[in-house]
């Protein structure tokens, strides 16, 4: 791999007890080519 990646993603959590809670974010992350820099 010698091109920098973009990944798109989804954080997710969900909670039962005591009160009933979930959320869902949007995240990103970057592959880099340590071996080129």
């Amino acid at each position: 791999m010698s091109t920098a990646l973009l990944g798109l993603g989804q954080v997710r959590h969900t909670r039962l007890r005591p009160a009933r809670h979930a959320f869902a974010y949007p995240t990103f992350f970057l592959l880099l080519p340590l071996r080129s820099l």
